[in-house]
């Protein structure tokens, strides 16, 4: 099983448009900052701006939406 972290602007939207569009189930919904998705044998984590993942950088830098997705 693949799992995936996405950083998105807007974790609601975010929802919507990944199960109505792209066939993915919603497993958990941690309020605005993330929720977790399934799609056959991947796991989508979309976090948003109040989650862990959006915190700055050790070198300062922020992270973006669409900037990197990491592999578990």
């Amino acid at each position: 099983m693949a799992a995936f972290r996405y950083l998105v602007n807007d974790v609601p939207a975010s929802i919507d448009f990944y199960t109505l569009h792209l066939g993915f189930k919603l497993v958990e919904q941690f309020g605005p900052a993330m929720a977790i998705l399934s799609r056959d044998d991947m796991t989508l984590w979309l976090a948003g701006p109040l989650s862990s993942a959006a915190k700055p950088m050790l070198d300062g830098r922020k992270p973006v939406p669409g900037g990197g997705i990491e592999s578990c």
